[in-house]
């Protein structure tokens, strides 16, 4: 986002970089300053951003709408234009045909009581779809056994 010298607020992704414009979306448009939405992003300079994905026109076609590339992050912009990255749009994991929610299951996860905090993220599977890895921070002093 912002130079590597600019300005920092502590948490956030920083400040747009001059060659490219960054908004905060709805399904319908552009949000109100402080807003939670879909981060998107385009190009103000020509040939300063991807055009698409290699080999991938289905693909790129679904992220590009409205002459915007939709990152699917959710996140908000402060009225310095200051970005703040919050989460991605779609919490789910496809493992083995089903599409598991990370958020549903961080929440059962975190109702462990030695379970302080929680992260549910896909990681490649041998076998395809995805396998699901939890990182869980216990309480201090707590030790737990998977």
């Amino acid at each position: 986002m912002s130079s590597v010298d600019g300005p920092r607020k502590p948490g956030s992704a920083g400040r747009p970089a001059p060659h490219v414009e960054v908004a905060v979306v709805d399904d319908d448009d552009i949000l109100p300053t402080g807003q939670v939405g879909e981060i998107v992003v385009r190009p103000r300079v020509s040939d300063t951003f991807f055009s698409g994905y290699w080999d991938e026109p289905a693909a790129t076609l679904a992220t590009w709408r409205n002459l915007w590339h939709h990152t699917g992050d959710l996140g908000r912009q402060d009225q310095d234009g200051t970005l703040w990255i919050l989460d991605r749009k779609k919490d789910a994991v496809r493992r083995r045909g089903e599409n598991v929610s990370a958020v549903e299951l961080e929440n059962a996860i975190r109702m462990h009581p030695l379970v302080k905090e929680v992260a549910v993220h896909a990681v490649p599977s041998d076998i395809g779809d995805d396998d699901i890895k939890a990182c869980i921070v216990l309480q201090p002093e707590s030790t737990l056994e998977p």
